[in-house]
């Protein structure tokens, strides 16, 4: 296997534990992308994980576990907000929104993934590089929406985003 630093690795077998089958893909080991193995070339989303500071979380989960909101909660992860999130308007329009999965982090701020990226080679680091810029971009479009529309959120501030996209 020869890395992008030029460094090269040998070995019998190797064990591919990478989120991107990096180690497979600087093999020359055979893939395809998207759906293009049944004749289509369509690539999944990717998504940027935010980290949001602010949010009243029982009153988030008192919500989603009232039966007026759809979704649940479970000590300290919930999703839902499906229908409330609907009417989220991106500002880039290759980006869309979905119900937030949320994970309650020991500092009080809470991780959400609800933003789907369109339109990234996930092999192409410049791509995703874009693509991340996109993101941040819009995350504080998507914690502005949130903060006008999903209970628990009145007072939420964007307090991070990930380093990198989940490809």
């Amino acid at each position: 296997v020869m890395l992008e630093n030029g460094e090269k690795l040998s070995a019998y077998r190797f064990i591919d534990a990478t989120q991107d089958a990096w180690v497979a893909y600087m093999a020359g080991a055979g893939f395809t992308l998207g759906m293009e193995d049944i004749g289509l070339d369509k690539r999944q989303a990717v998504t940027l994980i935010i980290e949001v500071g602010g949010v009243n979380w029982e009153k988030v989960v008192g919500a989603l576990t009232s039966g007026e909101y759809a979704g649940g909660a479970y000590g300290t992860s919930a999703w839902g907000f499906l229908e409330e999130m609907k009417e989220y308007e991106p500002f880039d329009p290759q980006i869309r929104s979905r119900g937030p999965n949320m994970g309650l982090q020991n500092n009080g701020n809470v991780l959400i993934n609800a933003m789907h990226i369109f339109g990234v080679d996930g092999l192409d680091p410049a791509s995703r590089q874009e693509a991340l810029k996109r993101g941040e971009r819009e995350a504080e479009f998507l914690v502005r929406f949130m903060r006008r529309r999903l209970p628990g959120f009145e007072d939420a501030y964007l307090a991070a985003v990930a380093p990198e996209l989940y490809v």
